[in-house]
Formats: structure tokens, sequence, C-alpha cells
């Protein structure tokens, strides 16, 4: 017999059991209707272009972290760009390219040096009479921020199944002053996985054809289409070989250049690329695990 004490501790007893089977019921029907997502444990890679102007920038964030800058634009507007993109706590750029020193892809990097860690620095070497390239390696220099010299076509381990494989220039141009900087311009394919990316700069047709004569892996899935869609590139012969998903044109909106020409757009059309614009689509952004590939875009 219980006693009236021991009624109320029975009843109690019952209460918090039903309670603990309906929640566990919630519980189950939840994770069955709304499973949790696996993303967080496979490893990311994200490449974003940015909406930068008239000019390239576009940040690497690998899978553990490290930020990998290419280029900076023409001004200081990249700065606001990583202060969207980077959180407070990884304010670091691991590694930053200098693809050329043309002011739309140089200028925004002097910047960039003024204001975050930079831990290394990639490029060329070439020599440019420049008042702004001098100003960056002369931060570089007072920063004392190691330097790798391109020495040729060669392979860039960034981390784990991430490479970079640069193709263009044929040779080592370090020290050596162009007639046109675009033609020493760092061409390079970066691959994780299955998945991989082709950074082309400014290189133009003539590039395109000693690229395609050094028989070179151009498969790709995403594409930085040369020269902001210049009709000077991307001709019909290197995409066929190429075959993007993606064309990513980085171009600043009404242009005095008339970038992206009519020409280079209909070659993407002839072998089905979906077409992506900065100056219409924004901060274009790919995600990808080495096995699938999304984007999204940001105003």
């Amino acid at each position: 017999m219980f006693t009236l004490k021991g009624k109320l501790n029975y009843r109690l007893v019952i209460s918090v059991l039903i309670t603990c089977l309906v929640l566990n019921i919630l519980a189950i029907g939840y994770f069955l209707l709304f499973p949790a997502s696996n993303s967080s444990s496979t490893p990311q890679l994200k490449v974003n272009f940015f909406d930068i102007g008239q000019g390239d920038a576009a940040l690497i964030t690998l899978p553990n972290k490290e930020n990998v800058l290419i280029d900076g634009g023409p001004d200081k507007n990249v700065i606001y760009k990583l202060d969207k993109y980077l959180p407070n706590q990884n304010r670091i750029i691991d590694l930053m390219i200098l693809t050329h020193p043309d002011p739309d892809h140089l200028n925004g990097l002097v910047e960039v040096l003024k204001r975050f860690k930079v831990s290394k620095i990639f490029y060329t070497g070439v020599s440019d009479s420049s008042p702004v390239y001098y100003e960056w390696q002369e931060i570089i220099k007072n920063k004392n921020i190691p330097v790798l010299v391109f020495s040729g076509p060669e392979q860039l381990k960034l981390s784990e199944n991430i490479f970079l494989d640069f193709l263009w220039p044929e040779k080592s141009i370090n020290g050596q002053s162009l007639k046109d900087d675009n033609l020493g311009s760092l061409a390079f394919k970066l691959s994780f996985g299955k998945i991989s990316f082709l950074f082309t700069s400014d290189i133009n047709q003539n590039i395109e054809k000693e690229i395609l004569n050094s028989a070179a892996n151009l498969l790709v899935d995403v594409l930085k289409v040369a020269h902001h869609g210049s009709k000077t590139s991307s001709t019909v012969e290197f995409l066929e070989k190429a075959r993007p998903r993606y064309a990513v044109i980085s171009v600043g909106e009404n242009n005095r250049f008339g970038h992206p020409n009519l020409s280079t757009i209909l070659n993407f059309n002839k072998i089905n690329s979906q077409i992506l614009r900065t100056d219409k689509n924004g901060d274009i952004i790919f995600t990808t695990d080495g096995e699938t590939l999304n984007y999204k875009i940001s105003k």
C-alpha cells in the first residue's frame, strides 16, 4: 500500500517517464525530417571571385581555413571584400599571388599589405617601372615577408590534395622587363580532388596557343575568363580543350573597354558554358568538397 506521499512520488516518476518518452519521439522525428548535414565534417574548398570593378581579385579559402588571395583589383575595395568574408579570428592572408603588375590587378594588394598580416608572396619577379609596383615591393621588403618567385611551369602544394599547377609563363621571367605585362601573366590550374579551376589572368590568344601546344590537361569545371572577356583571348580552340561548366568574367560595370566582348560571349555559348559575371551577379562563390561543386552569388 502506498501512502499519499508515496502516491505523489509514483505519479511524479510516471510523469517524468512519459515526458522523456515524448521528447525522445520528438527528437527522433526531427532528425528523420531534418537529417544533420555532414558538410561541417567534410573538407570544403571555397573560391570567391570578388565583384571588384574593372579588375581581378579572388580569394581561395582552404579546408584548413588558410587564405590565398589572387590579385587585388584596381583600388582599396578589396579591403571591404576581405572585411566581409574573413572572420575576425582569421584575418591572415597566408599566400598572396600577384599574376602581373597591371594596376587593375596590383593596386588593391598594396592596401592589403598595409592592413592585413600576409605570410608569403608568390609572383613572377618581373621588372616594371610602375610606382605602385615599387611601393608593393618596398612594403614586402620592410615587413620582411618571405617571397617565392616563379621559376617556370611547376606545381605548388597548398594543402592535402590541393595543388596549383602553373602553365604560363613557359620559363622564368624574373628580373625581365616586358613590353606588355600581360605577356607575363601567371596562368595556373587549381585542383582539389575531381574539381578544378583555371585562372588565366590577362593571357592572350598567342599564349593560349602556347599552352595548348604544351599538352597540359586543361579540362576544368570553372574558368576565370582571360582579360575580363576581351576579344584578344578565349579562342574556341582553347575553350574546347578546357570545357568549363562555368565561365567567370571579372569585369566592371559599363567599363570603357567594352568588356566582355560579344565574340567572347558567343565562344562560351558554343561550348555550353554557364557565364557568370561580377558586374551583373556580384561576388561569385564556389564551394567544393573535391567531388561536388556548388556556387552562390552575393551582391
